[in-house]
Formats: C-alpha cells, structure tokens, sequence
C-alpha cells in the first residue's frame, strides 16, 4: 500500500484516496489479499488481469484497425482532446524528473482511455473525412512512446520499501 501511495503521489492523488479505491478494489473482486516478500500487500484476480489486457490491447493498440465489412455498434458524438493533451506534453522541460513525466504521460493515458469509452472504433471507410480520431491516435502513440522511459519511475516507487 505504502508503494502504491508512493507512485500516485505525483498524480495529487492522496494517500486516504489510495486506500479507499483499493478497499473498493477488494470488494469489487478486482485485488485480493495476499502475502508478499515484504509484508502484506494485494494481487490483481484474475478478473482484474483479463480486464487490464483488454485494455491494454485496446489503449496501446498500434496501426488502425482492419474492417471486415461487418459492424454492430454505432455511437455518435466522442470527441478526442488532443490540443489539450498537446499544451500539457509539450510544455514538458527536457530536465524533468521520472516524477514529474509519469505524472505527465498519465494525464494524456487517461483522457485517451476516456475517448476509448466513447469511440465505437469504426474502421476508417465509414468515418467522415477529418474525424479527429485518427490525429488523436498517432499523437498518443507517440507521446507514449517518447516518455516510456521515465517508466522506470514506477518500478523503482513499487519496489521501494
């Protein structure tokens, strides 16, 4: 718990608020209680794995995606917020600390796992010409990519003891 308050701290996020989403967590089926080389601490259920590598795939998918010619869902209205998440990265200094760039990459992460919620994906044959989606898509790619590096972050505040 102490890891976890420690890597969300450079996103405001406060240690009671830590602790009140991963109690949720455990009641929900996501974490569960376990016993760890330093003490005790969660594991993800397997119900939480299953539903990260969705995401996952989903969130760092890399390319568009090919349409068979079939669909069954159509949504209307999802918008991407790329100028926003472009003033916030861009505005990075080069000397930044591994805090300050993962607290920065989640921020974009975030807002595009939110336009993912609302994105029905639908291939680009059936989608008006000049849909921000597709920007959105290559600038979180790179973006992502650029500040993989300060992951190292994350590591090292998780293995902390």
């Amino acid at each position: 718990m102490a890891a976890l308050v420690r890597l969300l701290a450079p996103l405001d996020i406060a240690a009671p608020a830590v602790r009140t989403a991963v109690s949720r967590m455990v009641r929900q089926g996501w974490l569960t209680p376990a016993r760890l080389p330093g003490g005790p601490g969660y594991e993800a259920t397997p119900k939480c794995v299953r539903r990260l590598d969705e995401a996952a795939l989903r969130i760092y998918r890399v390319g568009t995606i090919t349409w068979n010619g079939r669909w069954h869902i159509l949504a209307h209205g999802a918008r991407a917020r790329t100028a926003q998440a472009m003033e916030l990265v861009g505005g990075l200094p080069d000397n930044a600390g591994d805090d300050q760039v993962f607290a920065t990459r989640s921020r974009p992460l975030h807002g595009w796992r939110n336009f993912l919620f609302r994105d029905p994906g639908l291939p680009s044959e059936l989608l008006p010409r000049g849909r921000p989606g597709e920007k959105a898509r290559l600038y979180f790619e790179h973006e992502a990519r650029r500040m993989l590096p300060a992951a190292a972050f994350v590591d090292r505040r998780l293995n902390e003891v």
